[in-house]
C-alpha cells in the first residue's frame, strides 16, 4: 500500500489544470505514508484494528514505551508543571497516575504532591445505599436482571424520581429501560444512547425524571440542584479489556499484582468520577447507590470503595433512603410529573 501511494502522484502531469490537485494529492499521500510507516516498523508499538461507530475500520497504534516518551518530552524538561484533578489519586495515593503518565521516572526531588478531601459535606448531605440481597452481576442471568429492575423501581420510588442510573453495558441499559417503562410511568423516563447528549437537557427540564445512561454521562456533566438527587451505579465500572491493557497485562507474571496495580485503581477512579455527578454545590443533597454485590458487606471490593469515596453514612435499608429524602428536600421537590414538565 505504501509503495502504491508513492507511485500515485507520478500518474499526474504538472500542468496548469492539475497542479493544485497534484499538490493536494502529494500532501495526502505523505500523511498516509507516515501513518503506514508506524505499522511497517511496529516493533516498538502496540498495533490493532478496530471498528468505529460509523462502521469504518481503523488501524490504531500506541508506543509500547509511552510513559518513557512522555517523561522525555514533557517531565524531563526543567519547566515547572502543575497538574490538578478531582480524581487523580486512589485513596490519596498518586502512584497509579504517576506510572501511567511517566512521572514516576522523574527525580523525587522534583515532585510535590498533596491530596485534599472534598469541600462538600457528604457526611450530612449524602447517603450511601448498598443492598445486601443482590446476586453476583451476570447479564446472562435473568435472576440478576430481575433483581436490578426491582431495586431500581424501589429506589426511584423512595427518591421520587430525580435519578441518574449509570450502566456499563448498553444491552443491559436498554433491557432494563424497556422492562421498566410501565412500572415507572409516573416519572419522565429518558434513554441516553451513544452520543445522545441532547437527552441530558430534556432530563434537566423534566424536574423529576429518570435518566438511563452509560459511561459518557458519568463524567464532565453538571446536574446541580435537585434534578439529580439519586445516583445509581448498576455495576462497578471495571475497565473494558483493550489491546493496550492486554499488553500491560503481559508485563506482569502475577495477575493479582496486575489487578492491584491497574484494574482496581482504574475502577476506583472511574467510580469517583461517577459519584462526582451527585453533589455539585454546597447545598446539594443526594443518595448514592451501588447495586453490585461486590460492594456489599461480604463483597471483595467494599473496603477499597469506602476508603476511596467521600465519607458518608452507609445503609442497606430502603426506608433510610426515603427518610433521607423527606428530611433533606423542600416541599417543591415532591412535585408530580405534570407540574415538573410545566
Amino acid at each position: 500500500m505504501a509503495k502504491a501511494l508513492e507511485q500515485l502522484p507520478l500518474s499526474y502531469q504538472e500542468n496548469s489544470g492539475q497542479k493544485m490537485r497534484l499538490q493536494g494529492l502529494k500532501k495526502r499521500y505523505q500523511e498516509l505514508t507516515d501513518k503506514l510507516t508506524v505499522f511497517l516498523n511496529s516493533g516498538n508499538s502496540i498495533c490493532w484494528m478496530e471498528k468505529r461507530e460509523n462502521g469504518r475500520l481503523a488501524l490504531c497504534a500506541v508506543p509500547m514505551e509511552l510513559e518513557q516518551i512522555l517523561f522525555r518530552d514533557i517531565w524531563s524538561r526543567p519547566i515547572p508543571v502543575i497538574i490538578t484533578s478531582g480524581t487523580m489519586s486512589v485513596r490519596g495515593d498518586f502512584g497509579h497516575f504517576k506510572r501511567m503518565t511517566g512521572i514516576s521516572f522523574a527525580a523525587l526531588s522534583r515532585i510535590m504532591e498533596t491530596s485534599k478531601p472534598s469541600p462538600f459535606d457528604f457526611q450530612s448531605n449524602g447517603l450511601f445505599y448498598i443492598p445486601e440481597r443482590m446476586p453476583f452481576p451476570n447479564i446472562r442471568d435473568d435472576r440478576y436482571i430481575q433483581a436490578i429492575m426491582e431495586e431500581i423501581v424501589q429506589i426511584v420510588s423512595a427518591t421520587h424520581g430525580h435519578t441518574l442510573i449509570l450502566f456499563t453495558s448498553y444491552w443491559l441499559m436498554e433491557r432494563v429501560f424497556y422492562g421498566l417503562k410501565e412500572q415507572l410511568s409516573d416519572y419522565p423516563l429518558f434513554l441516553m444512547g451513544r452520543g445522545r447528549l441532547d437527552v441530558i437537557s430534556s432530563f434537566r427540564r423534566s424536574g423529576n425524571g429518570v435518566l438511563f445512561a452509560s459511561d459518557s454521562a458519568g463524567e464532565g456533566i453538571d446536574l446541580a440542584g435537585d434534578i439529580l438527587s439519586s445516583l445509581i451505579v448498576v455495576k462497578l465500572p471495571f475497565p473494558v479489556p483493550d489491546p493496550v491493557m492486554e499488553y500491560q497485562r503481559n508485563l506482569y507474571e502475577d495477575f493479582d499484582l496486575y489487578r492491584r496495580d491497574t484494574i482496581i485503581p482504574e475502577m476506583l477512579i472511574k467510580l469517583r468520577q461517577w459519584f462526582g455527578r451527585g453533589i455539585r454545590r454546597e447545598k446539594d443533597t443526594a443518595v448514592f447507590s451501588i447495586l453490585d454485590s461486590r460492594a456489599s458487606l461480604r463483597g471483595r471490593y467494599r473496603a477499597e470503595i469506602l476508603n476511596t469515596l467521600p465519607t458518608m453514612p452507609v445503609t442497606d435499608r430502603l426506608m433510610d433512603v426515603a427518610d433521607f429524602i423527606i428530611r433533606k428536600k423542600a416541599d417543591s421537590y415532591f412535585m408530580d410529573k405534570e407540574n415538573a414538565i410545566a
